[in-house]
C-alpha cells in the first residue's frame, strides 16, 4: 500500500492525474483491464511464481487486442531481490520484447502484446 500512495502523490505532483490511472485492488478481482492501453504488473505481484502466473494470464485474459502488458521481472544475481517472471508464463505467452539491462538497474521488462 505504500508503494501505490508513494506513486499517487509522485503522478499528482507531475500534474499526471488525467493521464494515468492508479488502482490498489486485488489483481485477480479487477476487471476494467479492457478500458486501458498499457497494463503494469510490478516485479512483486505474487507470493510464489504460480500466483505470478495466474495474475498475469487474468490480466492479459481480460485486456482488449493491441494492448500491451508490461511485467516487471529480473534475470541472473538479480532474481535473489525479486523473482522473475515463471518460465510457464513466457511459454504460454511469449513476450513481444524483453529487456535486460545490464548496469545498476535491477529490474528486467517483459512486454506482451494482446492478441
Amino acid at each position: 500500500k505504500e508503494g501505490y500512495e508513494l506513486a499517487c502523490k509522485l503522478i499528482a505532483s507531475l500534474g499526471l492525474e488525467n493521464k494515468i490511472t492508479m488502482q490498489y485492488i486485488d489483481a485477480l478481482e479487477y476487471s476494467n483491464y479492457s478500458i486501458f492501453d498499457v497494463v503494469y504488473v510490478a516485479s512483486l505481484v505474487g507470493i510464489n511464481p504460480l500466483s505470478k502466473h495466474k495474475i498475469i494470464i487474468s490480466t492479459y485474459d481480460k485486456m482488449k487486442s493491441g494492448a500491451l502488458l508490461l511485467c516487471r521481472s529480473s534475470h541472473g544475481a538479480r532474481t535473489l531481490l525479486y523473482a522473475p517472471i515463471p518460465n510457464m508464463t513466457i511459454e504460454y505467452l511469449p513476450p513481444t520484447t524483453e529487456i535486460r539491462p545490464t548496469n545498476s538497474i535491477i529490474n528486467s521488462f517483459i512486454i506482451l502484446q494482446k492478441t
